[in-house]
């Protein structure tokens, strides 16, 4: 008779016994979630990807209500109303919801799916997004996690490329960065972005075995 894993293995005993049977509804393609703080660079790092990848990574947009900080974000976010968001979490589209700062972030199975389709895809997510996914979807995507890190002074030399001049203001998104943080029961990697031309290869180096 064949003996049952252990405690810290029998949330996947069914895997274990009966071989991957999701595998195939997985299929090959990974769904990139890239965790941060504001300003360490996530847009940076997903434009980068693209680029050098267009035809095999595309974007899984994220539903907020945050106005948008720059015209390239509309590619990574679907932008609505406070009355709309709440509207779509009543009725079930997104596996989590977040509020960061006042408003909503949100981010939806079937968008995703979408995407998986043909193509592998990319988005930026909070911690606790990351929880809720990998909690509820792990058997259902391919999921590879990134955190973004970056030095203080790096953190402060791109606010002040953004326009974020207020040291009180600075110093809010200073204390939430040390909060972007993912526990060690969630496999993922850690990316430190300098702030230097060399970020780029170093990001390519990086994703471009994920896609493969």
């Amino acid at each position: 008779m064949q003996r049952l894993p252990s405690n810290s293995k029998r949330a996947f005993w069914p895997m274990i016994l009966f071989g991957d049977i999701l595998k195939e509804l997985r299929g090959s393609h990974q769904r990139i979630l890239v965790v941060g703080p504001r300003t360490v660079g996530k847009t940076y790092f997903m434009n980068q990807s693209l680029e050098a990848y267009p035809k095999s990574l595309g974007i899984i947009q994220s539903t907020i209500t945050r106005p948008i900080r720059e015209e390239g974000d509309r590619k990574f976010y679907n932008l609505v109303t406070k009355e709309q968001f709440l509207e779509q979490r009543e009725y079930l589209e997104f596996v989590e919801c977040d509020e960061h700062f006042g408003d909503y972030y949100g981010s939806s199975f079937i968008k995703a799916r979408e995407v998986l389709k043909s193509r592998h895809g990319i988005s930026a997510m909070t911690p606790e997004g990351v929880m809720a996914w990998h909690k509820e979807c792990r058997f259902d995507f391919n999921l590879k996690i990134l955190v973004l890190t970056a030095t203080e002074a790096v953190l402060i030399e791109n606010m002040k490329r953004r326009g974020i001049l207020d040291p009180a203001e600075q110093d809010k998104y200073i204390k939430s960065a040390s909060k972007f943080v993912l526990p060690p029961t969630i496999p993922h990697l850690k990316f430190e972005m300098t702030g230097t031309p060399a970020d780029k290869n170093r990001i390519l180096n990086l994703v471009g075995p994920l896609l493969k």
